[in-house]
């Protein structure tokens, strides 16, 4: 009896595995066969940056492909009849399959890789982002708006950031006040210009629907940058909402102490060149001013170049040592 019902769990087990591979086939050979295209050139470019953002985190293939494995495997759940659902629709769970692997590769990404994702910030890199802000700021228009609301976050926009800019430009010492005060702020900047690329990409239209090289290419770059920045969402969306009290919390007060505790974990407290930091200023707001003006570039797609770039260039002028400080984490 018992060999009965080990080999009847076992037949189970294998037509289980049977059928799942028979699904990725289907699936697959569907995504090929299909009239309208399942992974366009802006879903190859999204993906491509959220690997290029992984590999720059973990340094190490054998984890991008653990996390894409598992990723993959979940994703079919898309395939399985909704609640709501009267007709299944084999066609429409395949277009949403690519957006659903897509979110769960970044989640999977962002939890296997917290503690990498959360490497310390530094004040370089807080320059960076306030730089960013002020920008946008001014950009979207936001301060020319007659509402309290609007008023009061230019406000709080600017006063953070000449905060950060301050601290960058002298040697005060970085107290655990200071640090959490600029941690926090990251947070903030990085998850406003996150959701705000997102946005801006998911209005335009599709790469095969343009009808220039240069055009396209724009939005190709615009996808790319979004799977980098995408990978620091849920981090950052986290790290703000672990202010919150928690149902199973037995005293808030822990809770901040916790959070505060995060915050200042990942914020480094050696400080940049002060000199470096002034050349930083000068370049960045130089290059967002003459954008502001003439329009050159979409703000969302200069501001995460800048991100990207700004590190590099400071270490191929020779401020090797400078290099990590301006990382955007």
């Amino acid at each position: 009896m018992k060999k009965q019902t080990h080999f009847f769990k076992d037949a189970i087990l294998l037509l289980s595995i049977v059928a799942f591979i028979s699904l990725i086939v289907f699936v697959i050979y569907k995504t090929i066969t299909s009239e309208q295209k399942i992974f366009t050139i802006g879903i190859l470019a999204l993906f491509c940056g959220v690997l290029f953002e992984n590999f720059r985190i973990s340094e190490k293939w054998v984890d991008i492909i653990v996390v894409f494995i598992f990723s993959f495997l979940f994703s079919f759940a898309t395939f399985l009849p909704g609640k709501r659902e009267s007709f299944y629709i084999f066609e429409n769970h395949l277009h949403a399959w690519p957006y659903v692997f897509l979110t769960l590769f970044i989640l999977f990404s962002t939890i296997f890789n917290y503690d990498k994702v959360i490497i310390k910030l530094g004040e370089g890199a807080t320059l960076l982002q306030s730089l960013a802000i002020i920008y946008w700021v001014l950009d979207t228009g936001i301060f020319g708006i007659d509402n309290i609301i609007c008023k009061s976050f230019t406000i709080f926009t600017f006063i953070f950031s000449l905060f950060a800019i301050f601290n960058s430009l002298t040697y005060f010492i970085l107290t655990n006040p200071f640090r959490l005060i600029l941690s926090i702020w990251s947070s903030i900047i990085m998850l406003i210009l996150t959701i705000d690329n997102a946005i801006k990409v998911f209005y335009i239209q599709d790469v095969e629907a343009t009808k220039y090289l240069s055009q396209g290419l724009l939005i190709t770059l615009q996808y790319f940058l979004l799977g980098i920045s995408s990978i620091y969402i849920f981090q950052n969306i986290i790290m703000l909402l672990s202010y919150f009290p928690s149902k199973g919390s037995k005293s808030y007060i822990s809770d901040i102490k916790e959070a505060n505790s995060m915050h200042l974990s990942r914020y480094s407290d050696r400080q940049v060149n002060a000199v470096h930091a002034f050349v930083c200023i000068i370049l960045v707001a130089s290059i967002y001013f003459i954008n502001y003006k003439y329009h050159f570039l979409p703000r969302n797609v200069l501001i995460w170049l800048v991100f990207l770039l700004f590190p590099v260039l400071m270490h191929l002028i020779g401020f090797q040592k400078q290099y990590n400080r301006y990382k955007i984490k």
